[in-house]
């Protein structure tokens, strides 16, 4: 009788257990995504750096016109990018983690 008894209370701590894994594999797969995304918003911050050093006249008047925006493109393409898990990192990071 004590078996039955405590299979009920077994079953709900594996559920619970697995529920616990979930959530917390699906909190890392965002963390790593996330990272993913802000160093392809990194990278291309620092490319057009270097297309500002290599030709400052034509980044100049860009820039003022449409500074902002341009921020605001990168970091959707960032985001689309890690999304697709374009470089890998995330992948690389939940293989890791877990």
């Amino acid at each position: 009788m004590s078996i039955a008894i405590q299979m009920p209370a077994a079953i709900e701590q594996s559920k619970a257990r697995v529920a616990e894994v979930s959530v917390n594999d699906k909190k890392l797969e965002q963390a790593a995504v996330q990272f993913e995304s802000l160093l392809i918003a990194q990278l291309q911050s620092e490319m057009r750096k270097s297309i500002r050093s290599i030709n400052p006249e034509s980044s100049e008047t860009r820039e003022r016109m449409g500074g902002e925006l341009m921020d605001y493109m990168d970091k959707q393409l960032a985001d689309q990018m890690a999304e697709q898990r374009a470089f890998g990192v995330a992948d690389y990071l939940i293989k890791t983690l877990s």
